[in-house]
């Protein structure tokens, strides 16, 4: 697939982000070239975004899901999103309910977005400057946001000297199904 076929794609399926898609196809294509197009529902025990990914369906992750190695990746679900895990540092767009049945962490430094055109619902939820457009309800059973205390939210391997979250000490948990939050 081609970013002239995933804009028709775009154009014909990604309500409400059609034109955020659209955008940001175009901006990510100049620096990757690349789209790996899954055109079903998937179901899979893992998977790294590594360029563009759009799945035109559901894409259930019973496992880790993983994006953004070169900071520079895209996944676009049209459809249900649901993983155990995930590890997010770019932009992710969802266009129905997005699950996390374990835990999550969003990084981007302020970069990206994480965009669901449904509702969210998580069992574990970190959030450290990465933007946020839910277009259904939010229904978090443990959340933490950069600029909180994490003292008494996160586990003590998880906080940085300085009362910081520590991002890869994070990840590293999430990868290695150890808890993260107390």
């Amino acid at each position: 697939m081609n970013n002239l076929e995933a804009k028709e794609l775009i154009r014909k399926k990604a309500l409400p982000f059609k034109e955020h898609a659209m955008q940001l196809i175009d901006a990510f294509w100049e620096v990757e070239n690349n789209i790996d197009f899954l055109p079903n529902d998937t179901k899979s025990d893992s998977y790294q975004v590594e360029h563009i990914t759009i799945v035109d369906g559901n894409l259930e992750i019973e496992g880790l899901l993983e994006d953004a190695v070169n900071d520079h990746s895209l996944l676009i679900v049209l459809g249900d999103l649901s993983v155990d895990r995930a590890i997010i540092m770019s932009e992710v767009i969802v266009t129905g309910n997005f699950i996390i049945r374990e835990i999550a962490v969003f990084d981007s430094l302020g970069d990206y977005t994480l965009n669901v055109g449904g509702d969210l619902i998580a069992k574990g939820y970190i959030e450290s400057d990465h933007h946020e457009n839910i277009k259904g309800k939010c229904e978090m059973e443990k959340a933490y946001s950069r600029g909180e205390d994490p003292n008494g939210i996160l586990v003590p391997e998880c906080i940085s000297e300085g009362e910081y979250h520590n991002f890869v000490n994070i990840a590293k948990r999430i990868r290695d199904k150890q808890a993260v939050f107390v």
